[in-house]
């Protein structure tokens, strides 16, 4: 298997067992939206958002993490073992520092 059917076959495993409708009933019950829009994102584009949420994480060796749409995507790989795992998450809370912190 190829690196880019690993990918595939663990990205199509993700969204046929990832429960989507659990979390668009979080989008709907917390009415939470994305950008400019006035409702919460269908259920396509929620499957949509994290689908190249995860293509796009695979796209770096080594392994990689990405927040987007309340979605985040890991992909932990050995290169040398040419072995990879990828994983998604709905981010329901989270903290992030705008700006770093000098320090010695």
């Amino acid at each position: 298997m190829t690196r880019q059917q690993a990918i595939e076959t663990q990205i199509e495993e993700i969204m046929d067992e990832f429960d989507f409708g659990l979390c668009h009933k979080a989008f709907v019950d917390n009415r939470w939206t994305y950008r400019m829009d006035d409702e919460p994102p269908s259920l396509g584009e929620l499957r949509r958002t994290a689908r190249q949420l995860l293509r796009d994480c695979a796209r770096t060796p080594g392994g990689n993490t990405l927040l987007s749409g309340r979605f985040e995507a890991r992909t932990v790989e050995d290169t040398e073992e040419k072995w990879l795992r990828m994983s998604l998450t709905l981010v329901y809370e989270f903290w992030n520092i705008d700006e770093g912190t000098e320090y010695e």
